[in-house]
C-alpha cells in the first residue's frame, strides 16, 4: 500500500514484473484524500498507452478507508502487454485538468515482447483530420503540430474493453467505436441478460461521480428472446440509456455499465472505449475548400505519428480513410469566405446597402414627386465652379439629371464651361473674376426657387437627395435651414468618411465645421439677409450661414439624416493655416461677433494648426467675471492632498475679486482635513465659506452635498467643481462664464483631460447601454478623435457634473440636483436635461481645459436604483446630437451598419407570419408577443401559417388573425429538390398573396417559409433562435441533399434576424449578402409588474403546496436534454449531501411527457431526492418567479432565453450556464452567477453562493432588473423591429 498527503492506493495485482508477451492484468484501488477527481487511469510501458478501467466497486476498501461506500469507486483494472525493450511501467491518473498525474511506477524485465510504439486506428482518421482542419480555421496562423501530435497518441492507445462473461449474456451496441454526444448526454443502447437471476437495474456511467439508470425491461427485443426461447426475460432485455457524459472528456472516453442483481450484488458487465463525437466539436467551423489545406492537414497528421513512433498500418487502409476524410471535407466546407473578409473591415458599406434607394423605395418617391403639393419646394443650386475641371462638372450634372424630384435649377457661375445639355442648367459668367459675389448675386436674382444652396464644383448629389429635402420641407414650410449628412466618393463611386451630423447645433456651425456642403436655405430669407458680400470671396457662404444665424430659432431648422451630398475623395479637406480662406473665416465671425453685440475675438486654435483644418473658436469676453461672478462649490470628504492642489491651482488660474468658494464637507474625519478646512476660512484674499450635512451618519449623497451650497450663494453663476479637477491655465474661468452672455445658454461644461492628457470629457451623449448615458472617446488620444467631437464647442445633452457651471436662478428655479432619484450617479445628466427641458441650451466647450483624475472621492460604483430612476424619467429621450447612425463601440463613435431612417415609408403592414407550431414555447410565445404589438400597435394586420396547431390558436384568431394550418411535413420527408419545390407550390396556393406585403418566418425550422416568399416575391424576415449549424438541426429532419435549400434560405431572405452574437456565428458562412442582423429580444415588463403586484411570494407559496420557509430553487423550462435538467438533479444530489443551513426544496416546472422525463423520474427514484418537486408545463410560469427565492438554467443551447429575461424582471436570483446569449445577458457575479454547461458540482456550489449571497444582502436582483428595463422592455425593443419591417418591405429585392 502507497500513502501520502493526497492520496492512498494499493497496486495488487501482479506480484511479478516479469513479461514474455503475453496479456497481463494489473488490479488495485485508488482513494483521493481532499475530494479531488480523477476521471481515467492508464499504464504506460515502453512508450504505449493502455487505458484502464477506473471506478470499480471496492466496498471492502472504501468503507475501510473512506469511512463510506459510493461513488467515487475505489477499484481499478489494466490490461498491458509491455513491448520488447521496455525497462519500467508507470501509472498515471487523468485529473480534473485534463492532466495525466504519475502516482505509481516499478521496473519490469520484458523477455519478449512486441515492437515497440503505437499502432494508429485507421477508423478514427477521418475525425482527427476534421479537427486539425477546424483548428486551422480558427487561427490559420498557428502551428497545428502540437494538436496532431496529442490526436495522432491518443489514436494510438491500446482500450480496455469487456463483454459480460456467463451467466450474462448480451451486447452493447451503441455506441461502438465512436459515439455523438449532445447536451451532455450519450445514447446507448444494447442488450443484456443474466441466467441465474433477475436483472433488477442497468446503471451506466462515464464519469466518477455521476451514474446514471437506463430504461431495462419494457423494450422488445425479438432476436435475444429467440436466441434464449426459455429465458423468461430475453424477449424484453432491451437496454436504453441517455447517459450523462463530459463533452470535454479525453478521448477515448470510457463507458461502463453495471447489473445490479436481485440478490443485491453489482457486476460491471460492459466496458466500452469509444471516441466521443459531441455536437460541440462538430459544429466548429471548417476552412475555406482547399485541396492545398486538406493535403497540409493529412501530412502534419502523417508526420505527427511518425515523431511519437506510431505505425500508421496498412497503406491502403490509411489511404481509403484520409480519402473518406477529403470527400467529407468536400461535402461540408464552405466554397468561399471572401464576404467574413469584407464584412469585418468597415461597417459603412453595410450602411451604404441598407440605405440604398431600393425600387420600392424609388417608386414612392417618384410618385409624390409627380403629385407636388401646395408646399412643394423648387430648387436653386448655385454651383461654384472655381478649383474645378470640367470632368468635376461632368460628374455633377449626371448626378443631377439622376434626381428623382424634378424641380430645381442648376447656376454654374465661373469662366468655367457648363454643361448645357438640360434645360435646367444655367451659366452665370462673372464679369470680375476678383467679385464672384457679384456673379452668385446675378445668378440668385436670375434663378426661380423657394430655397437655394451654394455647392463646390465637385460635389456630387445622390440621386434622392432633392426627393428627400423636398419632402420635408413640403411637411414643414416653416423651415429656414435645412442640410443633410455627407461623405466622400472616388471616381470608381467607392464612399467613404461619412459624417453623420448632429441637429441644428449653433455653436458648431459658428465653428465652420457645420452644417456642411448641402445645406438649402429658403430665397426668400437669403435675399432678406443681402444675399453674398465681396467682402469674403473666398467663402460667401459661410458668411450667409452665419448672417441667417444671428436668428434662427431652432424649430425652423431641419436636418435630413442621409448621406445626400458626395464631395470628391481626391479634394482634400486640409487647409494651410496662412491660406487666405482661414483669415477670411476669422474676419466673417468678428463680423458676426459685432452684429451679436459681444465683445470677443475668434481664433484659429492649436488643434487646427496641427490638423491642418479652417475652423475657428472664440476667446473669452475681457472682464466677464466682473460681470458675471461666479460661486465655486466644490465637495470633499478627507482626501486632502485632492482638495488642496485643487485650491492651489485655482489661486494661480482664479481672479478672487469676482469668485467666491463654498467648500461642501461631508465631514471629513482626517484630522489633517479639519486642520486646512478651518484654515482656509480665515484666508483675506479668498472668500470661502464650509458647508455640511446635518446628519453626520447619512449615506453618500453628492446631491445634496452640493445643494447645500444653494443658500451661500450670491453670484449670478455657480460651478459644480470636483475636487479631483485641476486647472491647468488661466481663462478657464472666464471661457465658460462667456457663454451665458448669451440668454438661452442655461449650462456648460468644460473639456476634462487624465493626467496621461487623454481626454475624459467631452460632452455626454445620451442613449448607450440601454437608454443610460456615456462619455464618447474617454481616453482617447486627442489627436485621433474627429476635431467636431473634441476641439470645438457645440450644443449637447448633458455635461458632467465634474466641472458644471450652470445660472444660479436657473439652478434655484429647478432645484437643483435631485437627491431623491439620483443622489450619486446622473445627477448631472439629470440636471442638464431639466435645463433644456426648459428651453436652454447645453454647451460644451473645449477652450475650458482642465485635468481630472477621475472619481476619486467617491469611486466608480454605481446605483442601480439610479439607472432605473433615469431610465424610467427619460424613457423615449433620443439625443438630437448623436446622430441615429452611430453608436457608441468601446469609446468610439461607430457606424451602424444596419440603421436606417426611412422605414415609415412603408406604413402598417400585411403580414405573415410562420411557425413550426401554436404550443406555448419560446419561439410562438415570441411570435405571439410580435404579433400583439405590431397589431395593437403598429397598425399592421395578420396572417398565420401554422405547422401544428395549439392553444395559441385562440389568441391569434382573437387579434383577427387568419389563421392556416399546413402540413409541412411533407416538405421536410422531400426525396429530392424538385418534389419539395412542388409540395411548397402546394403551401402556396393556400395563401392570398395579394393581401401579403411581409412574410416574417420564426425559427430555422420555417427555412421553406422564405422559399415561399421569394416565390410569390415577397420580401421576408428570417428570424433565428437555433444555436446550432444546418447539419446537426437537420440531420434526422431533412435528405442531406437538400441541407442547401435552408443555407439558400439564409442568401434569399431580405434580413436574416439574431437575438445574439452567438447564435449569428453559427451561421455567418451564409451571409454572403451582408444581409444577417442582430435584434434585439424583448419581454412584457407590464405584464411582470403587473403579475408582482397583484400576487405575493406568500400567496404563490400556498397554491402550490410550497412551505413559507422552505428556499425554494426552480428550474423552469421545457423537459428536455438541450435544457440539461439532469445537470439539475446531478447538482441537487452534491448540494443535499453538503448539510447547508435551511430547508430547500427544488422545483423543476414545465415537465414534457417523454423518453427524457421517464429516465430524470428513474434518477429520482434511485437518489431518492424527496426535496424535488415536478411541475407539468403550465402557463402559470409566472407563479414560480415569484414563488421562488432563485432560478437555475442548465441549458446547453440557447439562443436569447426569454425565462433568463423573466428572470431578470421578476429580480429573482439567477444562476445559469453560460451559453450563447447568456452569456451577453448576464455577466459573471453581475446580473447573476454563471457555470459551465454540464458541470454539476459547479452548479451546487453556484448555487449555494447565490443562497448566501442573498441572506447576507449582497442581491444581484437590482442589476438584472436594471439591464431588463433598459434593453428588453418590449415598449423599448418591439418598435425597432416594426422599423425592421418596414425597412424590409422597402429593401432592395
Amino acid at each position: 500500500m502507497n500513502e501520502n498527503d493526497s492520496y492512498i492506493f494499493d497496486v495488487e495485482l501482479p506480484k511479478r514484473w516479469v513479461f514474455s508477451g503475453e496479456q497481463t492484468w494489473i488490479s488495485g484501488w485508488f482513494l483521493s484524500k481532499h475530494d479531488a477527481i480523477f476521471s481515467d487511469i492508464r499504464a504506460v510501458t515502453g512508450g504505449v498507452s493502455h487505458l484502464g478501467i477506473l471506478g470499480i466497486p471496492r466496498p471492502d476498501v472504501e468503507a475501510r478507508h473512506r469511512g463510506r461506500t459510493g461513488l467515487p469507486y475505489a477499484g481499478f483494472v489494466l490490461r498491458v502487454r509491455p513491448p520488447l525493450g521496455a525497462k519500467d511501467i508507470r501509472i498515471e491518473l487523468l485529473d480534473a485538468g485534463g492532466r495525466w498525474t504519475e502516482i505509481w511506477r516499478h521496473s519490469i524485465t520484458v523477455l519478449w515482447g512486441p515492437r515497440r510504439g503505437g499502432r494508429l486506428n485507421p477508423a478514427i482518421v477521418p475525425d482527427q483530420l476534421q479537427k486539425l482542419l477546424q483548428a486551422r480555421r480558427a487561427d490559420p496562423a498557428v502551428s497545428l503540430a502540437p494538436l496532431a501530435r496529442r490526436l495522432a497518441i491518443e489514436s494510438a492507445v491500446v482500450p480496455l474493453d469487456t463483454l459480460p462473461n456467463p451467466p450474462f449474456f448480451g451486447a452493447l451496441e451503441k455506441p461502438l467505436l465512436t459515439g455523438g454526444s449532445q447536451f451532455g448526454k450519450l445514447t446507448v443502447e444494447g442488450w443484456i441478460i443474466h441466467q441465474e437471476q433477475k436483472i433488477r437495474r442497468l446503471i451506466a456511467t462515464t464519469h466518477p461521480l455521476v451514474e446514471v439508470e437506463m430504461d431495462y425491461g419494457t423494450r422488445e427485443r425479438p432476436d435475444a428472446g429467440t436466441l434464449f426461447p426459455n429465458h423468461p426475460y430475453a424477449k424484453k432485455s432491451q437496454y436504453f440509456g441517455m447517459v450523462d457524459i463530459d463533452e470535454a472528456a479525453i478521448n477515448p472516453v470510457c463507458l461502463k455499465i453495471f447489473a445490479d442483481l436481485e440478490d443485491g450484488s453489482r457486476h460491471l458487465v460492459f466496458t466500452r472505449r469509444f471516441y466521443q463525437r459531441p455536437c460541440s466539436q462538430l459544429e466548429q467551423p471548417l476552412p475555406e475548400f482547399s485541396r492545398g489545406i486538406f493535403v497540409r492537414a493529412a501530412w502534419d497528421f502523417a508526420t505527427a505519428c511518425r515523431t511519437e513512433g506510431i505505425r500508421l498500418g496498412g497503406a491502403m487502409a490509411h489511404w481509403r480513410q484520409c480519402r473518406r476524410a477529403y470527400r467529407l471535407f468536400e461535402r461540408f466546407a464552405p466554397r468561399s469566405l471572401a464576404h467574413l473578409a469584407k464584412s469585418q473591415l468597415d461597417a459603412y458599406p453595410a450602411w451604404q446597402q441598407s440605405n440604398a434607394l431600393s425600387p420600392r423605395l424609388r417608386q414612392q418617391l417618384e410618385a409624390e414627386a409627380a403629385r407636388p403639393g401646395a408646399n412643394a419646394p423648387a430648387f436653386i443650386l448655385l454651383i461654384d465652379t472655381r478649383d474645378c475641371s470640367a470632368a468635376h462638372l461632368k460628374d455633377l450634372a449626371d448626378s443631377l439629371r439622376r434626381q428623382i424630384y424634378p424641380r430645381w435649377q442648376a447656376w454654374f457661375v465661373g469662366d468655367m464651361a457648363a454643361p448645357n445639355d438640360d434645360e435646367r442648367f444655367h451659366r452665370q459668367r462673372p464679369a470680375d473674376s476678383k467679385k464672384p459675389a457679384e456673379a452668385l448675386n446675378a445668378a440668385a436674382a436670375a434663378a426661380q426657387g423657394s430655397h437655394l444652396t451654394l455647392l463646390p464644383g465637385h460635389s456630387r448629389l445622390s440621386p434622392d437627395a432633392l426627393a428627400e429635402t423636398a419632402r420635408v420641407l413640403a411637411a414643414r414650410p416653416e423651415i429656414e435651414l435645412i442640410y443633410t449628412d455627407e461623405d466622400r466618393m472616388d471616381d470608381h463611386g467607392a464612399r467613404s468618411e461619412p459624417v453623420f451630423k448632429p441637429e441644428w447645433s449653433p455653436a458648431l456651425a459658428d465653428s465652420g465645421l457645420f452644417p456642411g456642403h448641402l445645406c438649402f436655405v429658403r430665397t426668400e430669407k437669403f435675399r432678406a439677409l443681402g444675399g453674398f458680400r465681396d467682402e469674403f470671396p473666398l467663402l460667401p457662404w459661410f458668411d450667409v450661414l452665419l448672417r441667417l444665424g444671428d436668428q434662427l430659432p431652432q424649430t425652423q431648422t431641419a436636418h435630413v439624416p442621409l448621406v445626400c451630398h458626395h464631395a470628391r475623395a481626391d479634394v482634400t479637406r486640409e487647409t494651410a493655416p496662412d491660406h487666405p480662406s482661414v483669415e477670411e473665416a476669422r474676419k466673417a465671425l468678428a463680423d458676426a461677433v459685432r452684429r451679436r453685440g459681444r465683445n470677443t475675438a475668434p481664433f484659429l486654435p492649436e488643434t487646427g494648426h496641427h490638423r491642418r483644418m479652417r475652423y475657428h473658436q472664440y476667446r473669452p469676453e475681457p472682464g466677464i467675471l466682473a460681470r458675471l461672478p461666479v460661486t465655486i462649490v466644490i465637495p470633499t470628504r478627507d482626501r486632502l492632498h485632492l482638495l488642496q492642489e485643487c485650491i492651489e491651482l485655482l489661486d494661480e488660474t482664479v481672479d478672487w475679486r469676482h469668485a467666491r468658494l463654498v467648500i461642501a464637507d461631508d465631514h471629513s474625519r482626517d484630522a489633517d482635513a479639519v486642520r486646512y478646512l478651518e484654515t482656509i476660512q480665515r484666508r483675506s484674499d479668498l472668500h470661502c465659506r464650509i458647508v455640511r450635512p446635518a446628519d453626520r451618519a447619512a449615506p453618500f449623497n453628492y446631491s445634496h452635498l452640493v445643494n447645500l451650497a444653494l443658500p451661500l450663494v450670491e453670484t449670478p453663476l455657480i460651478l459644480h467643481l470636483n475636487n479631483d479637477v485641476n486647472a491647468l491655465e488661466p481663462g478657464w474661468l472666464e471661457e465658460l462664464a462667456t457663454w451665458f452672455l448669451q440668454a438661452d445658454v442655461g449650462a456648460v461644461g468644460a473639456q476634462l483631460v487624465y493626467p496621461e492628457k487623454t481626454l475624459n470629457h467631452t460632452g455626454i451623449v445620451i442613449g448607450p447601454h440601454g437608454g443610460l448615458a456615456d462619455t464618447p472617446f474617454a481616453k482617447a488620444n486627442p489627436a485621433d478623435t474627429p476635431i467636431a467631437w473634441h476641439a470645438a464647442a457645440r450644443e449637447v445633452s448633458a455635461v458632467t457634473g465634474a466641472c458644471l457651471m450652470t445660472r444660479t436662478e436657473l439652478y434655484r428655479r429647478l432645484g437643483g440636483f435631485d437627491e431623491q432619484d439620483f443622489g450619486v450617479a446622473y445627477n448631472d445628466v439629470d440636471y442638464c436635461l431639466r435645463v433644456r427641458a426648459e428651453g436652454h441650451r447645453v454647451i460644451y466647450t473645449p477652450q475650458a481645459k482642465l485635468m481630472h483624475w477621475g472619481s476619486a472621492t467617491r469611486g466608480v460604483t454605481f446605483d442601480d436604483a439610479e439607472h432605473v430612476a433615469f431610465v424610467r424619467r427619460y424613457p423615449g429621450y433620443r439625443d438630437p446630437y448623436l446622430s441615429p447612425h452611430l453608436a457608441l463601440r468601446g469609446n468610439q463613435l461607430q457606424c451602424v451598419a444596419g440603421t436606417t431612417v426611412r422605414h415609415d415609408r412603408a406604413g402598417p403592414l400585411r403580414l405573415l407570419l410562420l411557425t413550426h407550431n401554436l404550443n406555448l414555447e419560446g419561439a410562438p410565445l415570441f411570435l405571439l408577443e410580435y404579433a400583439k404589438w405590431m397589431v395593437n400597435e403598429a397598425g399592421c394586420t395578420i396572417e398565420i401559417l401554422a405547422g401544428q396547431d395549439g392553444p395559441l390558436r385562440e389568441t391569434f384568431a382573437a387579434m383577427g388573425a387568419r389563421i392556416t394550418i399546413v402540413d409541412a411535413g411533407p416538405l421536410y420527408s422531400s426525396p429530392e429538390e424538385e418534389t419539395f419545390h412542388r409540395r411548397l407550390h402546394d403551401i402556396a396556393l393556400q395563401v392570398a398573396w395579394e393581401r401579403i406585403d411581409l412574410v416574417v418566418c420564426n425559427t430555422l425550422v420555417s427555412f421553406w417559409g422564405v422559399h415561399l416568399a421569394a416565390r410569390a416575391h415577397k420580401p421576408s424576415l428570417f428570424y433565428i433562435h437555433e444555436s446550432s449549424t444546418i447539419f446537426r438541426f437537420f440531420e434526422r429532419k431533412l435528405e442531406l441533399e437538400l441541407h442547401h435549400l435552408v443555407a439558400e434560405a439564409f442568401h434569399r431572405t431580405t434580413r436574416a434576424l439574431f437575438l445574439c452574437q452567438a447564435t449569428r456565428a453559427y451561421y455567418e458562412d451564409h451571409n454572403v449578402h451582408g444581409n444577417f442582423r442582430i435584434v434585439p429580444s424583448w419581454i412584457n415588463l407590464d405584464d411582470i409588474e403587473t403579475f408582482r403586484s397583484r400576487h405575493t411570494r406568500a400567496e404563490m407559496r400556498r397554491k402550490h403546496g410550497f412551505a413559507e420557509d422552505e428556499t425554494i430553487i426552480a428550474n423552469i423550462g421545457t423537459v428536455c436534454e438541450r435544457k440539461g435538467q439532469h445537470v439539475f438533479i446531478r447538482a441537487i444530489e452534491h448540494f443535499n449531501r453538503q448539510n447547508h443551513r435551511g430547508k430547500f426544496r427544488f422545483v423543476m416546472v414545465g415537465a414534457r411527457p417523454g423518453i427524457y422525463l421517464d429516465l430524470l423520474k428513474r434518477d429520482l427514484a434511485r437518489l431518492e431526492l424527496a426535496n424535488v418537486t415536478l411541475i407539468p408545463e403550465t402557463r402559470e410560469v409566472f407563479d414560480f418567479f415569484v414563488a421562488a427565492d432563485q432560478f437555475v438554467c442548465t441549458s446547453y443551447e440557447e439562443s436569447f432565453p426569454r425565462v433568463v429575461m423573466e428572470a431578470m424582471a421578476f429580480r429573482t436570483p439567477i444562476v445559469t450556464t453560460d451559453v450563447h446569449g447568456i452569456a451577453e445577458m448576464i455577466g459573471q457575479r453581475q446580473q447573476g452567477y454563471l457555470v459551465t454547461p454540464g458541470d454539476h458540482l459547479g452548479l451546487a456550489r453556484m448555487m449555494w453562493t447565490c443562497v448566501a449571497k442573498e441572506r447576507s444582502g449582497k442581491s444581484l436582483t437590482p442589476t438584472a432588473y436594471s439591464k431588463a428595463l433598459r434593453y428588453y422592455d418590449h415598449r423599448r425593443v418591439l418598435p425597432f423591429h416594426v422599423a425592421l419591417a418596414q425597412e424590409a418591405c422597402l429593401a432592395p429585392e
